[in-house]
């Protein structure tokens, strides 16, 4: 047997023992820096230079596809280390289209599409799991084209859930529509941004475990298709510092800053029936505001959804689509907010008591026509 074909094969086992550890962890308490085979705690800034830095990118593209968040450190210099190993692709074009024929890219894309964390963003049935992808990756709901396209391959048995997300980024990045032009340029914003944000992380121990993920993954929401990456470090940067802070131990804790309030000002009427293409939009003013999530009523679970604060941290807005979720009936829901950035701790005030919402869900209803115009019971 040539040695290159030795090489080759062990290069492959090497790849695949780190996909399979990285599909078992996924990232509901440890970043998948801790389960590709790098110690987090040693890593420092140097090493995510050198070898395979024309992976970088490609790196960064699979965390925001699947994650929606930046690479930790240990994960994007374990994984460019052993792309660039195989001599795998380097763009994502060509990764995508070798999914099908290379053992090796498959088993890396699906260690990332079947993780804990990816299945945790990214559920229900095939319209609700493809809404979600649009939603986490380009910031709206799918076209009623778009959403057929992508549902009829899964469902058809041509294209996996495992590489869909993938897939819609590397058709997002090659589509020459209007849209399509302004879905690429927002994914190359996450990926810059993604990629400037690890490489300011001081010390991989601060970007850990599910309170971290949360906070990066907020961070990218707010990055748009006309975000300009150099202006956006200095949120970056806060980020950063929020992580670091909260990591951080400290003998005293700072003085409590007496200008935070938060009221909710406008919610839709509940109870009544919202079809799965309307959106749930709340309103919130106050002082010093930081974050606002709407979460479940029942067990604090965050609710998928997308929210603004305006520059003097005086107004936000939070967005709900119920077409994410997967089934119809009645949501007990409440909204809370704080005057840190997610993630960062700091203080908390319930700005909307529990109310019951209910969603119609009706699968098929919105690909065919989006006024459903299904009659309230």
């Amino acid at each position: 047997m040539p040695h290159f074909i030795r090489t080759r094969r062990a290069q492959q086992c090497a790849i695949l023992s780190s996909c399979l550890l990285l599909a078992a962890c996924g990232g509901s308490s440890t970043l998948p820096s801790g389960t590709a085979g790098t110690t987090a705690g040693s890593m420092t800034l140097s090493h995510l230079t050198g070898v395979g830095d024309n992976y970088d990118p490609l790196v960064q593209q699979l965390y925001v596809s699947y994650f929606g968040r930046p690479a930790d450190t240990g994960g994007l210099a374990n994984f460019k280390s052993l792309l660039a190993s195989a001599g795998g692709p380097s763009d994502i074009q060509n990764m995508d289209a070798a999914y099908t024929n290379d053992a090796t890219v498959r088993a890396l894309i699906d260690s990332f599409g079947n993780s804990a964390e990816s299945n945790a963003l990214y559920g229900g049935d095939t319209i609700a799991f493809v809404t979600a992808i649009y939603t986490n990756l380009l910031n709206r709901a799918p076209d009623p084209d778009g959403l057929r396209f992508w549902t009829n391959a899964i469902d058809g048995g041509t294209l996996t859930k495992a590489r869909t997300s993938f897939s819609i980024m590397a058709g997002a990045l090659a589509n020459t529509t209007p849209q399509g032009m302004a879905d690429a340029a927002l994914v190359r914003n996450k990926v810059t941004v993604a990629s400037n944000f690890t490489h300011a992380i001081p010390d991989p121990a601060i970007y850990a475990g599910d309170a971290a993920a949360m906070t990066a993954r907020a961070m990218l929401r707010n990055v748009t298709s006309s975000t300009d990456p150099n202006a956006f470090q200095a949120t970056v940067v806060e980020t950063v510092n929020a992580l670091a802070n909260r990591t951080r131990p400290s003998v005293s804790e700072p003085p409590a800053q007496p200008d935070f309030s938060a009221t909710l000002a406008d919610a839709p009427p509940a109870p009544g029936w919202n079809f799965p293409n309307v959106p749930l939009t709340f309103a919130v003013t106050g002082a010093g505001l930081g974050n606002v999530e709407l979460v479940s009523a029942n067990d604090s679970t965050i609710i998928y959804g997308r929210f603004t604060i305006s520059d003097d941290r005086k107004t936000a807005s939070l967005t709900f689509y119920p077409i994410v979720s997967p089934l119809y009936g009645s949501y007990n829901l409440r909204i809370l907010a704080w005057d840190s950035l997610p993630g960062g701790g700091g203080r908390m005030i319930e700005v909307m008591a529990p109310r019951t919402y209910s969603i119609r869900w009706s699968p098929g209803c919105y690909a065919t026509n989006p006024n459903c115009g299904i009659p309230a019971p």
